[in-house]
């Protein structure tokens, strides 16, 4: 079992004013896990109009209310998105506590998959903020250690007994010399000895510049974007140019159709279909008649084929032949 855990509003404000940015250059800011979105829009709100915001979440009321507060939203699991490799300066991981995938903590999982070689989402220097539990930490030190540098650890502020952690460090281009030192760093940490975030002052993390996300799409496509892409075809363009723009350029016939204008009109299938509680359907068949004519030496047969119109009338008590 896993479960939802939100930053507390108070934690990400201590890791906003951790945060450097350049003036006047975009950066994007990540959260695979978003919930309503508080935690991302928060952190995010000191690079003010340069941060552009993305967000992943799965529970859809959680992600209905995400979507008014960040700039990007996909309801959706992280696994069934795509998301343009290394274009994210930032990423908050909260992931949810426990034990969804058996071989590993969910927690460790979604690191794992998160920051994987070609397909991770954290640019080469991006920074990383992983929120986890105390006891998550050795188990992520492996990861942690191989691709990230100048790792720093804190505990939350005031909240002794539920023993989390903030995670902040630098996504690495290569694995780095000392992997193995730093992996033993993490796994011997005693809790008490760790600084609480807001005990934070001298050390500030940089947020790098990024380029445009030119990917960022679920694989499964919600309904108002079906709606949105469909609206938005060129192929509108081409109906409008096709078909009639004005009333009255269709005539309408001099006199109401006779019964047999309008038989034609059924065979021929231009009316028809679902009529109530039956369906109708226009046919033309070939059908054939045969004269008997007497001449001197008896009689002659002589057949002639025409084309016949036929309605076939579907219903509940089976099929029905008009001809």
């Amino acid at each position: 079992m896993s479960r939802f855990y939100a930053t507390p509003a108070n934690q990400a404000i201590y890791v906003r004013r951790l945060l450097q940015f350049t003036k006047g250059k975009r950066v994007n800011m990540f959260d695979p896990c978003c919930g309503k979105g508080n935690t991302l829009r928060m952190i995010a709100s000191v690079a003010k109009g340069d941060a552009v915001t993305y967000g992943i979440e799965v529970d859809y009321e959680r992600a209905m209310e995400a979507r008014r507060k960040l700039n990007h939203l996909l309801y959706s699991y992280y696994e069934d998105t795509r998301v343009t490799p290394a274009s994210m300066s930032f990423m908050w991981l909260c992931p949810p506590f426990g034990n969804v995938y058996q071989a590993e903590r969910t927690e460790v999982t979604f690191l794992r998959d998160l920051t994987e070689g070609a397909s991770g989402k954290l640019m080469p220097g991006g920074l990383l903020g992983y929120c986890i539990q105390y006891e998550v930490l050795k188990k992520a030190a492996s990861l942690l250690s191989t691709r990230f540098e100048n790792i720093h650890v804190f505990t939350f502020e005031g909240r002794p007994e539920d023993q989390m952690l903030i995670v902040l460090g630098y996504r690495a281009a290569k694995k780095p010399e000392n992997a193995t030192v730093e992996r033993e760093r993490l796994s011997e940490m005693d809790y008490d000895s760790i600084p609480s975030i807001a005990s934070c002052r001298d050390t500030a993390f940089y947020v790098q510049p990024a380029d445009e996300v030119h990917t960022f799409q679920a694989n499964t496509l919600e309904t108002e974007e079906v709606a949105s892409a469909i609206a938005q075809s060129p192929l509108w363009a081409v109906v409008k140019r096709n078909l009639p723009q004005k009333r009255g350029l269709l005539k309408q016939p001099l006199t109401p159709l006779n019964r047999a204008h309008t038989a034609v009109t059924i065979a021929a299938g231009a009316v028809g279909g679902v009529l109530g509680s039956h369906v109708l359907v226009g046919a033309t068949e070939r059908a054939s008649h045969t004269d008997v004519v007497p001449t001197e030496g008896g009689v002659k047969r002589i057949t002639t084929f025409r084309s016949q119109s036929i309605v076939r009338v579907f219903d509940k008590n089976g099929i029905h032949i008009l001809s």
